[in-house]
């Protein structure tokens, strides 16, 4: 028979929903997901040589 952790309680999200933060912590993740593309793009930019103008064209 398997042991369970007597430790593990609620998940993240159960917790911040019942605080009321949930909204509000899933906002700033997306924000922060979307600061650090935009770096890593800028860094592949700088890497590569690549013109924002080129970055900014569709892929064919």
């Amino acid at each position: 028979m398997k042991k369970r952790n007597k430790h593990i309680g609620s998940s993240t999200d159960d917790f911040l929903q019942e605080e009321g933060f949930l909204e509000e912590a899933r906002a700033i993740a997306i924000k922060e997901t979307v600061a650090w593309q935009a770096e890593q793009a800028m860094v592949k930019m700088v890497k590569e040589k690549i013109s924002k103008a080129k970055m900014a064209r569709p892929p064919h």
